[in-house]
């Protein structure tokens, strides 16, 4: 009889953490990525300066900023004219964004870092869950 119970124990374990592997494909894979859903707008950005909101539209915007909007070999000072003033960090190679809690279980916030070199030209950018 206990073995029964064990492994009645075992098969619903395994059938939740089947059941999760399948959310979590379906949920990256199946395009429902929190970061490329709305267009870049300057305006909205802008008046997210600062705020630390967890659904903060900016994060929605991150995908077509990357692709159409900020590019590597771009001047920082274009940039900043671009995204406006950064909300964490605003460092001679270092600038960062807040982009609210898109990522994983909405717990933790996530940035927009951006690199410079020491002449002040974009090198590298990158999301960051924290």
């Amino acid at each position: 009889m206990i073995w029964i119970k064990r492994f009645s124990i075992a098969v619903s374990i395994l059938a939740f953490l089947a059941l999760a592997f399948f959310y979590s494909v379906l949920y990256f894979i199946g395009g429902n990525d929190p970061f490329d859903d709305k267009e870049f707008d300057k305006q909205v950005w802008a008046s997210m300066h600062e705020q630390m909101l967890p659904d903060n539209p900016r994060g929605q915007m991150y995908q077509d900023i990357i692709e159409n909007h900020v590019k590597l070999g771009m001047h920082k000072a274009q940039v900043l004219e671009l995204l406006g003033t950064p909300d964490f960090k605003n460092e001679i190679d270092f600038i960062s964004y807040n982009l609210g809690m898109w990522s994983g279980m909405g717990m933790d916030y996530d940035s927009f870092d951006l690199y410079f070199s020491k002449s002040g030209v974009l090198t590298k950018t990158r999301k960051v869950q924290h």
